[in-house]
C-alpha cells in the first residue's frame, strides 16, 4: 500500500460529527471516510454483549471438559441431548451476537 502523504481537511456540523461517529463504528474517522468516499463498504464491528459473553465462556468450558474427557479414554460416549443442548446454545449466542436469526437449532 503506497503511503498517505496528502491531507484532504473536510469541516462538519457538531450534529455531522455525531452521526458520522455513530456510522463509523470502531473505524477511525479517516478510514470511514475513505473507505465510504471511495465506496468500499466500512463493517462495523458491534460490541460485545457482556451476558452473551458470559454465556459462551460456559458453553465452551463445558465442550472443552467433554473433549478433555473423550481424548483421555475416560468416556466413549457422551449424551446427544447434551451436545445438542450446547450447539443450540453456541448458535443462540452467535445469533445474539450478529444481531440474526437464522433458525437452525437442533431437535
Amino acid at each position: 500500500m503506497k503511503t498517505r502523504t496528502i491531507r484532504v481537511p473536510v469541516r462538519v456540523s457538531s450534529s455531522e460529527l455525531r452521526q458520522l461517529d455513530e456510522k463509523r463504528g470502531r473505524l477511525s474517522r479517516a478510514a470511514y471516510l475513505r473507505s465510504t468516499a471511495l465506496a468500499a463498504t466500512p463493517v462495523a464491528i458491534p460490541e460485545v454483549n457482556r451476558d452473551d459473553f458470559k454465556r459462551l465462556g460456559h458453553a465452551l468450558s463445558s465442550l472443552n471438559q467433554a473433549v478433555h474427557l473423550a481424548n483421555s479414554g475416560r468416556i466413549v460416549t457422551y449424551p446427544t441431548t447434551d451436545f445438542n443442548q450446547l450447539i443450540n446454545l453456541l448458535i443462540e449466542v452467535r445469533d445474539s451476537l450478529i444481531g440474526g436469526n437464522n433458525g437452525s437449532k437442533l431437535s
